[in-house]
């Protein structure tokens, strides 16, 4: 015998899930549009505090910033005037971009920093090897 009150139920909760579902597409497709307008500030922004890490000299570091604003469509001061529309706006958002970059740059810079100890310790290994042929 079928219990129409079950039937119900799952109805009822199908259409909650259903609903649910869709509100939160929703919600979260609002979210996305509201930081794509910072994609290209969030990216030119990575790209200079990377050069900041790997250039020492700061005056290549200066020539790198520049080359990667004008890359991305910036001048000096219209990425600065970029960055005091965003903190006006919500200073929130820049807050969070501006965390999260730096986290990734620590990650990124980190990876890399492993990446030359390995090449550098390939490179002595290599040495030694063609050293130790050499001798032969």
């Amino acid at each position: 015998m079928i219990k129409f009150k079950n039937i119900y139920k799952n109805v009822a909760f199908n259409i909650k899930n259903s609903v649910f579902s869709i509100l939160l597409i929703i919600i979260l497709a609002g979210c996305t549009e509201n930081f794509d307008k910072y994609d290209k500030f969030a990216n030119t922004y990575y790209q200079v505090l990377i050069a900041r890490e790997i250039y020492e000299d700061s005056l290549v570091q200066a020539t790198e910033v520049k080359k990667i604003l004008q890359k991305n469509g910036y001048n000096e001061q219209q990425f600065a005037e970029e960055t005091m529309r965003i903190f006006t706006e919500d200073q929130k958002v820049l807050t969070m971009i501006v965390d999260s970059l730096r986290k990734k740059v620590i990650r990124d810079t980190d990876s890399l920093q492993k990446q030359k100890m390995k090449d550098l310790i390939k490179k002595a290994a290599d040495s030694t090897a063609n050293a130790q042929n050499e001798r032969k």
